[in-house]
C-alpha cells in the first residue's frame, strides 16, 4: 500500500478504549454502544457542518462538525484482523494510522501491533495515543502510574513513531494531523541514507579522495602526464603576464584559476561530483543549490591561500623576469601552494562540509522523531 502526503484518511486502530475517544465526535444525543463485548460495525467519521448519523449493514457514517475539515475517521470493528483492516482500505491511501493503548499498556501485544502497522502502512504517518485515566485502572499510586507512562514512551519510542496521552476531554488536535510529505517515511528512508553517507565519509573518504588527485592534480599538475604539465607550466612564462606586472604571483593565480577553476572547467566539475557523492541520497531535492555551493567555496579556498602574497614585479625584460623568478623561488613556493591546495586544504573542506551537512539532517530528523 503506498500513501500520498496530502491523503487525509486516517484509520484508529488498537484497544477499545478508542471508543471513548470516538464518542467525543459523535452529535448530540447518539450514543457508542460500548456495553456489549464488541463494537460490531465500523465508524466512520466525516466533517460537514450539518450533522447526521446513517447506518448500512457494515458501517455507520457519522458526519460531524467535531473532526476538522477534510478529514475521514474510520474505526474499524472491534477485533478485526489487521491485515484485513487494511487489505481493505488497499485502493485508499491512508494518511495516518492511530493506535490507541488502554493503561497499563499491554507491551507484547502493543509491540506486536505498532510492528504490524509499520510494515501494513509503511508510508502513513503513525501516532500513539496512550489513555491517561490512571485511576478508573486501579492504579491509585501516581507514581507508579507515571513511571509505567514513562516507560511506554521508552519502550515505544525506538520505533520513529508520535507519541501522546489522550484523557477525556482533553485536545484532539494532534490526532487530526496528518503530517505532510510522509515524514515517517522520509525519516525511515533518510535514517538508512543517513546511515550510509555517514559510513562513506569516515570509512572511504580518504581512499576515494586518491582516486580523485589522480583524476585532477596528478593528472594537470605532475610529470605523469607531461603534455598537462608544460601547459600549466606555460603559466610562468614571461610573454603569458600582463604587461610590467608589480604583482607576479597574483597573476599567476588569476591565470590558474581561470584555466583549472573556472566556469565549467573540468576540475570544477570533479570537485563537485565527488563532494555530491556524499550528499546527494540525503539532500536530493537541492543538488542544483549543493552544486552552487561547493564550487564558490571551493574556488574562495583558492583565493583566500593567496590573498596574502608578497608582491613582486616582474622586471621589463625577459631576462630580468627569470632572474626575479630565480632569486624569490617563486615557482617552486606557487606550486607548492598549489600541491597543498589539492592535498590538504581541499579535501578538508569538502569533508568539513559534507559533514555538516549530513549532522544538519540527522539533526532536524532527531528533532521530528
Amino acid at each position: 500500500m503506498r500513501n500520498i502526503s496530502s491523503n487525509n484518511f486516517i484509520i484508529c486502530l488498537g484497544d477499545d478504549v478508542r471508543y471513548r475517544f470516538a464518542q467525543e465526535l459523535m452529535p448530540e444525543g447518539h450514543l457508542i454502544d460500548t456495553n456489549s463485548l464488541k463494537i460490531s460495525k465500523s465508524y466512520v467519521f466525516i466533517y460537514s457542518k450539518e450533522e447526521n448519523v446513517i447506518t448500512d449493514e457494515k458501517r455507520i457514517l457519522v458526519y460531524t462538525s467535531k473532526i476538522h475539515e477534510g478529514r475521514i475517521l474510520e474505526f474499524p470493528l472491534s477485533g478485526i484482523d489487521l491485515k484485513s483492516s487494511f487489505e481493505e482500505h488497499e485502493k485508499i491511501r491512508i494518511g495516518k494510522a492511530v493506535i490507541f493503548a488502554d493503561f497499563p499498556y499491554k507491551k507484547e501485544n502493543l509491540r506486536y501491533l505498532i510492528e504490524k502497522i509499520c510494515t501494513s502502512a509503511e508510508n502513513a504517518d503513525i501516532d500513539l495515543v496512550l489513555y491517561n485515566e490512571k485511576r478508573r485502572a486501579g492504579y491509585t499510586d501516581i507514581e507508579k502510574s507515571d513511571r509505567i507512562i514513562s516507560e511506554a514512551y521508552e519502550e515505544f519510542g525506538v520505533f520513529g513513531i508520535d507519541i501522546c496521552q489522550y484523557f477525556a476531554g482533553s485536545d484532539k488536535s494532534d490526532i487530526f494531523t496528518v503530517v505532510p510529505d510522509n515524514l515517517r517515511y522520509i525519516k525511515n528512508r533518510y535514517l538508512k541514507e543517513l546511515k550510509g553517507a555517514n559510513y562513506r565519509l569516515e570509512k572511504r573518504f580518504d581512499i576515494h579522495y586518491k582516486t580523485f588527485l589522480e583524476r585532477t592534480y596528478e593528472h594537470y599538475f605532475s610529470f605523469n602526464n607531461p603534455a598537462e604539465f608544460s601547459r600549466y607550466l606555460k603559466l610562468f612564462e614571461f610573454g603569458s603576464l600582463p604587461i610590467d606586472t608589480d604583482d607576479v604571483i597574483g597573476s599567476f593565480a588569476d591565470d590558474f584559476r581561470e584555466m583549472y577553476l573556472g566556469k565549467d572547467s573540468d576540475i570544477l566539475n570533479e570537485i563537485t561530483e565527488f563532494y555530491l557523492d556524499y550528499i546527494s541520497e540525503i539532500l536530493s531535492f537541492s543538488l542544483s543549490e549543493e552544486s552552487i555551493m561547493i564550487q564558490k567555496y571551493a574556488i574562495a579556498l583558492f583565493e583566500k591561500m593567496f590573498a596574502e602574497r608578497q608582491k613582486i614585479s616582474s622586471g621589463k625584460t625577459e631576462l630580468e623576469y627569470k632572474e626575479i623568478l630565480n632569486k624569490n623561488n617563486v615557482i617552486t613556493e606557487f606550486t607548492q601552494k598549489i600541491d597543498d591546495y589539492f592535498h590538504r586544504q581541499l579535501p578538508n573542506l569538502i569533508h568539513s562540509i559534507a559533514d555538516m551537512k549530513i549532522k544538519a539532517v540527522q539533526k532536524m530528523i532527531d528533532e521530528k522523531r
